[in-house]
Order: C-alpha cells, then structure tokens, then sequence
C-alpha cells in the first residue's frame, strides 16, 4: 500500500499535509512519531477518508493490490469501500468511541453485522483473543466503563479486526495509558503483524514506544515527512536534526540529566516557509535552509528532508543545539 503526492488544506487553503508520501507492506509495523500539530493523525484519516469538517484532500493517490484510488472528493465511493474491509482504523480515545450505554458485546455484534465479513460469535471470540482479551465472558457482557484503559483500547483494536483489514490503523492507541497497559497494547499489535500478516501503524508521541514496535519510522513535522526509515537507524543515527532533537527529548531510567527541550512551537499551517519547515526552530540551519525546501532524499532506505544531514559527512556539520562540533553533541 503506497499514498502519493497526498496534500490536506484547510478552509483557508493552507496546507497541513504537503506532498506526503507513505508506504506499508502487509504484516509490516510501521510507526509514525512527530509533536502535536505535525499532522500524524490527518495523514492516517486522510487516507481513511475520515477528515473533520474543515479540511480536505486537494491532492494524492492510494496504490493498492495493483489498483490506485484518488484521495481526493473525486474518489469518494471507491475509497470509502476500502474503509473498514482493507483499511482497519482504531481511534484514539476509547471513552468517546465506545457508546457509554451498551455493552462491549453488543457493540461488538453491531460492528461484525455492518462489515458483512463472515462469522458469528466464534469470530467476535477469536478477534478478542488476537487483540489480548481472552477471557471473553469477562469483557463482553460490560460496559466500557467498567474496563480499564488498556482494556478499552484492545477491544477496539478486536472491534477493528472483526472485519479482517489487511492494514490496521492506530491512532495514539498508547496515549493516556501506564506503562505496563503500553506494553500490553504494542505487544498486540506486534503480535497481529506476525501471526495474521496484517500492516499495522501506530501514531505516537512516545519515540522510545514506536522504536520498541516499529520496523520503520516516518517523523513528520508541520505536514511534511523529514525522514523515515528503518525503526533502529531512525532512532540511533538520526540524519535530521529534528529527530535528533526527539530522541535527546528521551528520558531513561537512571538518567539524572534533564532531557532536552525543542526551542520554539510547531508552525500553523498558514506561517509555514519556502524553505525546511524546521529552520526556524534549527540551530543547524543557514540561509539556504530558510529559503530552498530540501527534499527527501538518500539511499531508498533511510532518506532525509535535509541539507546538511546529521549521519553523512557534507563538510559542514553543527549541533542541532548551539553550532559547535558535532563531536560534543549527544546524538
């Protein structure tokens, strides 16, 4: 499954996507990681065709199974078929897309009648135990209330899977949630790729949770992807000084340093630049950075948006931080 070319707008006509591209293969675990506001979660309800009132797809393609859907109003119908059936989705706050009022089973009935997939209630048992809920009896006659966080949000992922999706779509299915419900949760959705082949994305705040789950990362930032690779090469020999910057934001266990903090705040899509969205948060960046928009490049594999990328020698190489050697920087 590849998206293209695919650009989000506003009302105002500014872009919040610019020109993304993505892909993911079958019982591939990509992970999608970038502060608020960089636009994670409309890439994934884009290519959903779950925009909010206010934005829409001006442009960009879906290549899938030999056959390419437009993104855009035009190609409504025809996406909208793929929504559920190929294209899995589980929301991020479990509270509000639960119904408070009935019961996980019922809910869970409902969405397995309105997918039309075969099976009955020995498919309901199956996807709950595939999503790490398997004690059905215990999970079906409740209200969602009556589960915890970690719960909750395995129920919607066996609600997602009632369908039989070849891709599965996870926006911030972690946040709010302890540490050992993330752990259940990422363990699930790893599992799910392995054993039922099926592409799974998680969205994330949490860099150190997506390089635990993740083969391959794309860091977005102000609607762009600044880089993406493989999960261990993103996060430890980061090219762009933006992920750099997020993965010195980790704190460890036993670390008494205080964790770096990214000068500045994500820009709205209308204040954005000609050049590398990042630059005016970059101690990195220089005249041409300002007004020449880098593209993605690299070896296919591991590509930075970036002049003067962090993991290849260009002659010229300063911290994120301050301009000094890159020697002295913590990367």
């Amino acid at each position: 499954m590849t998206a293209s070319g695919l650009t989000v707008t506003n009302a105002a006509g500014d872009a919040v996507l610019d020109g993304v591209r993505f892909a993911l293969d079958r019982g591939e675990r990509v992970g999608i990681i970038g502060e608020s506001g960089s636009g994670k979660s409309v890439l994934l309800k884009a290519m959903l065709g779950l925009l909010p009132p206010g934005l829409k797809v001006t442009s960009g393609t879906l290549e899938l199974a030999g056959r390419r859907y437009s993104l855009d109003a035009g190609g409504g119908s025809a996406r909208e078929a793929l929504r559920g059936r190929v294209l899995g989705y589980v929301p991020q706050d479990p509270l509000s897309s639960l119904t408070p009022v009935r019961k996980i089973g019922s809910m869970a009935r409902e969405t397995l009648r309105s997918s039309k997939a075969a099976g009955d209630t020995s498919r309901i048992a199956a996807c709950f135990r595939a999503a790490g809920l398997p004690e059905i009896d215990d999970v079906l006659p409740k209200y969602p209330h009556q589960l915890s966080g970690g719960m909750r949000q395995r129920a919607l992922i066996a609600m997602a899977l009632l369908s039989d999706p070849e891709y599965l779509f996870c926006d911030e299915a972690t946040t709010a949630l302890d540490v050992l419900a993330q752990r259940q949760v990422v363990e699930t959705l790893t599992e799910i790729a392995r054993e039922a082949g099926k592409g799974v994305v998680l969205v994330s705040h949490d860099i150190a949770l997506i390089a635990e789950m993740a083969e391959k990362v794309y860091v977005l930032y102000g609607g762009q992807v600044l880089e993406c690779g493989p999960a261990e090469s993103v996060t430890c020999r980061p090219g762009h000084p933006y992920t750099a910057a997020l993965c010195d934001a980790i704190v460890t266990l036993g670390d008494e340093t205080l964790p770096r903090t990214i000068p500045g705040e994500v820009p709205d899509p209308g204040r954005r630049g000609p050049g590398c969205v990042f630059a005016p948060r970059c101690g990195h960046a220089d005249a041409r950075c300002r007004v020449e928009r880098p593209p993605l490049q690299g070896n296919g594999r591991h590509d930075t948006a970036c002049w003067y990328p962090l993991n290849r020698s260009v002659g010229r190489e300063m911290s994120f931080a301050s301009g000094v050697d890159d020697s002295e920087v913590r990367l």
